[in-house]
């Protein structure tokens, strides 16, 4: 059974110059424990469509199943981290990325201790008591998907976690997050405008059409795992690019 299902999902918005068709019966199915990305050009409805199955947005038509079910309230199993890490300034670290256990109703202690312990392998050991403001790009990044992990939902959206960061450190946080996502064993779908990161994390690849959009390619990646950061060089990591390259080219 899908962990996510889209059904011919539809949305607009009202603007002064009329209705504004932004993603038109998008259809996709992401499995338990799956890696889906999805890309597109800008403004093509990426955005929206996390929104939407987050709960966040409402659609116009169509349907979102979770675990083959409608339900009224998303964050029952879905953790969205949107593309800024929205770090409290004011908060450590260590108060930073306990908030969702804390709102959930974890003892401060307990969750500490919770946090404590995952804090090496989120590359955060011993950056505890630091505030957002004393930490790398990469490091704050690792802060809000330790955040987003701790709040134990089935399902993450990641949008674009990695789009503000240069390509050195973006590379080191790709094979860090499928260590990350090998780990916790999490369905994941993750919003990108980097085909070739796309197909480095990917298990499945949905290409939109500029706006509205639509649903114009899906290509099931047939790397093998674990990936090991010289496939990138591989020919069937090249063919693959391309198609999805082309896919958004046409």
């Amino acid at each position: 059974m899908a962990k996510i299902e889209l059904v011919e999902i539809s949305k607009s918005y009202n603007t002064g110059g009329g209705a504004l068709d932004v993603v038109q019966q998008v259809s996709m199915t992401v499995g338990d424990k799956q890696f889906v990305s999805l890309v597109g050009p800008s403004g093509s409805g990426k955005s929206t469509i996390l929104n939407i199955i987050a709960g966040l947005v409402k659609q116009d038509s169509g349907r979102i199943l979770l675990d083959g079910r409608e339900i009224a309230d998303p964050s029952e199993v879905i953790s969205y981290m949107p593309q800024k890490d929205l770090l409290l300034p004011w908060r450590r670290v260590i108060d930073n990325v306990i908030l969702p256990l804390k709102l959930s109703g974890v003892r401060r202690e307990k969750a500490v201790q919770e946090a404590v312990n995952l804090m090496e392998i989120f590359g955060l050991k011993g950056f505890e008591q630091r505030y957002p403001s004393e930490l790398s790009g990469g490091m704050r990044q690792r802060a809000a998907l330790m955040r987003t992990i701790l709040a134990k939902k089935d399902v993450l959206l990641l949008d674009e976690p990695f789009g503000a960061l240069d390509a050195i450190t973006r590379f080191k946080m790709q094979s860090w997050l499928l260590k990350v996502w090998d780990r916790f064993q999490r369905t994941i779908l993750f919003i990108t405008h980097d085909v070739e990161e796309a197909v480095y994390l990917s298990d499945k690849i949905y290409v939109l059409s500029q706006r509205p959009g639509r649903i114009k390619l899906e290509i099931n990646v047939p790397l093998p795992r674990p990936r090991k950061p010289d496939i990138i060089t591989s020919s069937l990591f090249v063919k693959t690019k391309e198609k999805v390259l082309k896919a958004i080219e046409q």
